[in-house]
């Protein structure tokens, strides 16, 4: 029991390395907060960021793309801003709305043609999210256009997105999906699975059958139910190479003031049949405790009844890959000797069967050992003098 607790603890610290940090969480609270909240977070997040203006028109996307949000919010909670400041978030929004409008009219085009195409689809992420929980679309900032379709209908739907004049760019993981460009340069990815990683279980058809629909174009176009939703938007937030958005955070806001108990209950079931379990529960727990978000208290708690050694594994991998900074990071989190030596040997070592999920060429005991050979050489690299990743700039956790 006492060195279950000890695993789960060292867990839990290292993936603590995928929640905002302490200023980022003030600039969330101050988009969604109630009024005196949003106001006190503002204050706070202005004291340690002294020239929030300079700061949102220098940001490459990670803070502006927060900009409306931002605005509403502090209206709302009352803040007298400084004329400048004003001035750039005015800008922003105004931008915003622009580009979102156009964003739709792309996504319109695109989805007509599937549909006129008779190919079954879903619209999943910010697309999706933008219309079904924001009071404006233009709230919720969306650069690129993800598309799920089932297993057979790939090809006929790239095909049928070819004919709009869409055009194939090279493959980044074309296990997972193809990736498209518009002539715009906007991204669209059809994908066959809901999730990025293959250590994370979905399936075609229970997918569309809880879809519901949004209006756009005149028509209805179907979205991820608000359960698939909340499991999608955590474990994407857990793993995205590069930067990430923290709009995430919002999103998991809005997706739980709309569930009602039964709708938790799915959220444990599909969260643990589908493995995404362990990053949702982390995250969840995040918007609950540090921006109010009307998690149940046992709603996270609940995902973490069962950790399995795939599980953990597809959390850690995720949150190594993701914008949370590296081994290292992970590592630095986790204050124990001890758990720090579990946690990298976790990450050394992953368990046989993660490999095989992750990895379909390994085929039994000696090919899971020659990879976690492989693995050991690569942990050797990142604990190198000089090898750790550059910290992230103004917003790093102190």
């Amino acid at each position: 029991m006492k060195s279950d607790q000890a695993r789960r603890r060292a867990l839990l610290a290292a993936l603590s390395a995928l929640t905002p940090s302490d200023v980022e969480t003030d600039l969330l609270l101050a988009c969604v907060g109630e009024h005196e909240a949003a106001a006190h977070a503002w204050r706070r997040f202005v004291s340690a960021v002294p020239r929030p203006d300079e700061l949102f028109r220098a940001d490459t996307g990670r803070r502006k793309r927060l900009a409306p949000l931002l605005l509403r919010g502090l209206k709302g909670a009352g803040v007298d801003l400084p004329s400048h400041l004003a001035t750039v978030l005015r800008t922003a929004t105004v931008r915003e709305d622009l580009r979102a409008a156009e964003y739709y009219r792309i996504a319109g085009e695109l989805t007509d043609a599937l549909t006129e195409a008779g190919i079954p689809f879903v619209m999943m992420g910010g697309a999706a999210l933008g219309l079904a929980e924001y009071d404006e679309p233009a709230l919720r900032h969306s650069h690129e256009l993800d598309l799920l379709v089932g297993p057979g209908d790939q090809g006929s739907a790239v095909e049928a997105l070819e004919r709009r004049g869409l055009y194939r760019r090279p493959q980044d993981r074309p296990r997972l999906w193809t990736t498209l460009r518009h002539r715009t340069g906007m991204p669209v990815r059809l994908k066959t699975r809901m999730f990025g990683l293959p250590a994370y279980r979905s399936d075609w058809g229970e997918v569309r059958a809880r879809a519901r629909t949004v209006r756009l174009r005149g028509r209805d176009v179907a979205i991820p139910g608000r359960v698939d939703a909340m499991l999608r938007t955590a474990t994407d937030a857990a793993y995205r190479p590069g930067s990430a958005s923290l709009h995430w955070a919002t999103d998991l806001v809005r997706l739980s003031a709309g569930l009602d108990s039964s709708g938790w209950m799915d959220v444990t079931a599909s969260g643990l049949r589908s493995g995404t379990a362990l990053p949702t529960a982390i995250l969840l727990a995040y918007v609950r405790d540090a921006l109010g978000a009307p998690v149940p208290d046992d709603g996270a708690l609940r995902l973490l009844e069962t950790i399995d050694p795939v599980a953990r594994d597809a959390a850690l991998y995720a949150a190594r890959k993701g914008p949370g900074g590296g081994a290292k990071a992970l590592l630095s989190r986790v204050e124990a000797v001890g758990d720090r030596a579990r946690v990298a040997r976790w990450l050394a070592l992953p368990s046989p069967d993660f490999l095989r999920v992750m990895e379909p060429g390994i085929r039994g005991d000696a090919g899971a050992a020659w990879y976690a050979h492989h693995r050991v050489r690569r942990a050797i690299h990142w604990i190198k003098p000089g090898r750790s990743r550059a910290p992230r700039e103004a917003l790093q956790r102190s």
